[in-house]
């Protein structure tokens, strides 16, 4: 019983960190869609491999949770649907006060997640526009007419008025 209680302490723990990680994306996030907005590409690109060093960060505390949710599901004999949704049935009341904390955890880590996937359809969506508005200046520029001077007579030319190179 004493390390199951651990268990749960430290797979709490993990929870409580993993939500922390996952504000600091949604506030990148938000940062990076008033970036995305105003264009500054410098500052999104810091957001960007700030991003990455949560995401890194993530990727190591689902590894943690995996290790002591494994040794949970093995404790409580839980062989399929192994997700926490199983394991907090199958916690039993004794341990109830660190049950209904993981409920909680459960609930604030999936809407965060929500949240971030939500913002982040924003940003993929401005971005894909950005992109879609360039493309389209650039094919725009591609079509300008240019008058070049040769041997004192107006000439028109149209494949020399390229100032974007077709493959932007």
């Amino acid at each position: 019983m004493i390390m199951e209680g651990k268990n749960l302490e430290r797979l709490s723990r993990l929870l409580n960190d993993e939500i922390t990680i996952f504000q600091e994306l949604l506030k990148i996030e938000k940062l990076k869609n008033a970036h995305i907005v105003n264009q500054d590409i410098d500052d999104i690109k810091k957001l960007t491999e700030n991003e990455e060093m949560f995401l890194d960060q993530v990727a190591k505390k689902e590894k943690e949770r995996e290790t002591i949710a494994e040794k949970l599901f093995q404790k409580y004999r839980i062989k399929s649907h192994r997700v926490l949704s199983a394991l907090l049935e199958e916690i039993p009341e004794e341990e109830n006060e660190i049950k209904n904390m993981i409920k909680k955890q459960k609930k604030e880590l999936v809407r965060n997640i929500k949240d971030l996937k939500k913002i982040n359809a924003i940003n993929s969506r401005l971005l894909m526009d950005s992109i879609k508005f360039f493309n389209q200046a650039a094919h725009s520029l591609q079509n300008v007419e240019a008058i070049t001077y040769s041997n004192g007579k107006n000439k028109k030319n149209y494949n020399q008025a390229r100032i974007i190179d077709r493959q932007v």
